[in-house]
């Protein structure tokens, strides 16, 4: 969990949760580099600025990621993702390289670059979002622990969530 040792935060991980990080971080960082996406955009569009995507994606994570800002509003909506989802999704490729880069000094107590904790984040808060999607959370359910092969990644979804939770406090302090 991240902690404060004098104006450092700093972070102590475990083998096997720098080895889950990259794993998960891997899984987003492939979804978000969609080769279909790349192939369909036109050379004119990319060169103004108009080559993002102009309605939600049928894979679950990535609508969640990437939600419709005007769900009533199909125009409006089309035209916001169009303009700013290419910038997200690179900022979100971003973010999983700079956290990746980062647990290469791991296992272990390191610090962690002030300037990289709004990348750490943003990551694990892509990568709670992406996991409670996969697994049936969301702001308006609440899910039943029937399935008990489910145990593991409800644990991996109540870990991901603590370790920002306890970024979080430590940035506010």
């Amino acid at each position: 969990m991240f902690s404060r040792s004098g104006v450092e935060v700093v972070l102590d991980l475990e083998e096997i949760e720098v080895e889950l990080l990259n794993s998960l971080i891997g899984q987003i960082l492939e979804l978000l580099h969609d080769p279909e996406q790349q192939e369909q955009i036109d050379p004119l569009a990319q060169l103004v600025g108009l080559d993002g995507p102009t309605v939600i994606s049928d894979d679950p994570v990535l609508a969640r990621l990437f939600p419709d800002a005007y769900p009533d509003d199909e125009a409006n909506s089309a035209d916001f993702r169009r303009f700013t989802q290419p910038d997200l999704q690179k900022q979100k490729i971003t973010n999983g390289h700079v956290v990746r880069d980062d647990l290469a000094i791991f296992p272990g107590e390191h610090a962690i670059d002030p300037g990289n904790l709004n990348a750490w984040l943003l990551t694990l808060n892509d990568l709670r979002l992406a996991l409670g999607t996969r697994i049936g959370l969301d702001n308006e359910t609440e899910v039943q622990l029937s399935d008990e092969s489910l145990t593991p990644i409800f644990g991996i979804y109540d870990w991901l969530t603590g370790l920002q939770g306890s970024l979080i406090d430590v940035i506010a302090q």
